[in-house]
């Protein structure tokens, strides 16, 4: 393989992986080997490392994969791993990040502060807090904020930096023991923490959007519970999970059936079927932890899981393929438009059943009323071609599969509804050979009028409508 291309790294790693599979406790990233030992003493863990480091010897041999010796570290107490570092003890923090960070300067602009914050972000899951003082400093990424760094501003870069320097050391996750998840919720926050053994694997917040501040607090705590569960997912999917809440309902909310909750709560009830859990209620009191998070949260706020996203709706202004400023204007006219605004209100309160009944204005759209929506301050209607040209071509696509051919050959030799020539005539002015025996004089170049023929079929058309047609009589 050429070096340099950029596909390399990931075919490298991708190689090498399949070279090495089924070696246990081996983990790959690029062109680095980490190998591991387990054991109840060190005397044991090593017995188990150095098994490990013969098989993946033997192996290297067999797939002939050549060593650099200069990059070997043997039986090390400690490691540097893919930005954290990796003790006898847990999980801490790289000491390099910590140091990088501790000799930041001041920063001068936005461009700046972002780098700092995205660095302590990812830096997030190791600290049970991340103060207020965080968004003192997002604020300055605002737009329609001026740059202005204040002694305020100094005050909460120097307590960061103070921190992240001594950052708590998480638990490594373990698949045979139990799972506790403790969240909560704040005015402003929520926040989640996954325990085992009484001990932090990883901590997680973020801040309530300006929608989600304006919710009960009782749909606060089932979306810091939700938040906890799709935050970490890699770990409670498939698992018994222990939920531990200082609210009290929950624990009734999640044994109801889903249609008696209200509408909310079914959303996000719906996006913890997948989940095995069980919701405990603990004081608040015994819950310092997440109480604590829930009011000292990330300032960020995270969208929408894609899970929720297919439950709820399929977002139809979201890929509209029209500009943001036609979007506005066509908004704008809607909300303008009284008829449009009566049809609005019935679509939302229901149609009646009898036609006479619907207010006249908008009796037109009595016929097609199933195909209506509304979204986003627009009104939508199906398109019935569309759809029918989306089965056409899966249609094609399938019987094209099963008969061993293809199926743009085959489109562009079909003709057209309401056509007597195919894409192909129009296109090349002849027909494309295929398998089929085809009169050799068929082959020949012509010319199709295809505007013509459309202009035609239009006639017909019109004059069949006209033979049952009649004028309206005169207004008087």
């Amino acid at each position: 393989m050429p070096m340099g291309i950029s596909p390399a790294p990931e075919i490298f790693q991708r190689k090498l992986t399949q070279a090495l599979e089924d070696l246990p406790g081996l983990y790959i990233i690029g062109d680095d080997v980490l190998i591991t030992g387990q054991g109840e003493t060190q005397e044991a863990a090593e017995r188990d490392h150095d098994e490990k480091l013969r098989q993946f010897l033997s192996r290297c041999r067999q797939k002939n994969i050549k060593l650099n010796a200069e990059k070997l570290k043997l039986r090390q107490k400690e490691a540097a791993y893919i930005g954290h570092r990796l003790t006898v003890d847990g999980l801490k923090i790289d000491p390099e990040k910590v140091h990088a960070i501790k000799q930041l300067p001041e920063p001068t602009d936005v461009k700046a502060v972002q780098r700092l914050l995205g660095m302590v972000n990812y830096l997030a899951k190791f600290f049970p807090h991340l103060s207020d003082q965080c968004q003192v400093l997002r604020q300055l990424t605002h737009k329609d904020f001026e740059w202005n760094w204040t002694a305020q501003h100094e005050e909460v870069f120097l307590k960061l930096k103070e921190t992240i320097a001594n950052a708590p050391v998480l638990k490594y996750y373990n698949p045979e023991e139990e799972l506790t998840v403790q969240c909560d919720s704040s005015d402003t926050g929520l926040c989640a923490a996954l325990m085992q053994s009484g001990k932090p694997v990883v901590f997680a917040s973020r801040a309530l959007t300006q929608t989600e501040r304006g919710y009960a607090q009782i749909e606060k705590e089932f979306l810091a519970m939700v938040f906890s569960m799709e935050k970490f997912h890699q770990y409670t999917y498939g698992r018994k999970v222990t939920i531990q809440s200082d609210h009290k309902q929950l624990e009734t909310i999640v044994r109801k059936p889903l249609l008696s909750a209200p509408k909310r709560l079914q959303r996000m009830m719906l996006r913890i079927q997948m989940y095995d859990l069980d919701v405990v209620y603990v004081p608040g009191k015994d819950m310092l932890l997440a109480d604590t998070l829930s009011r000292a949260y990330l300032p960020e706020c995270s969208s929408y899981g894609s899970v929720e996203a297919e439950i709820e709706t399929v977002n139809m202004v979201q890929h509209l393929p029209i500009s943001a400023d036609r979007l506005h204007a066509i908004r704008s006219a809607t909300n303008e438009d009284e008829t449009l605004q009566t049809l609005i209100k019935t679509m939302r309160q229901g149609w009646p059943n009898d036609k006479t009944k619907t207010p006249s204005e908008i009796r037109p759209y009595f016929s097609f009323q199933e195909e209506l929506s509304y979204q986003d301050g627009i009104v939508f209607r199906d398109n019935g071609k569309a759809e029918s040209a989306v089965k056409t071509a899966k249609r094609l696509m399938l019987k094209a599969k099963a008969a061993g051919l293809d199926p743009y050959l085959d489109h562009r030799n079909t003709p057209s509804q309401g056509l007597d020539t195919s894409p192909a005539q129009r296109l090349f002015s002849h027909r494309t050979r295929t398998l089929l025996p085809t009169n050799v004089s068929l082959l020949q170049p012509k010319v199709e009028q295809a505007q013509q023929e459309l202009e035609n079929n239009q006639q017909r058309q019109c004059a069949y409508y006209n033979r049952s047609a009649r004028d309206l009589d005169t207004l008087k």
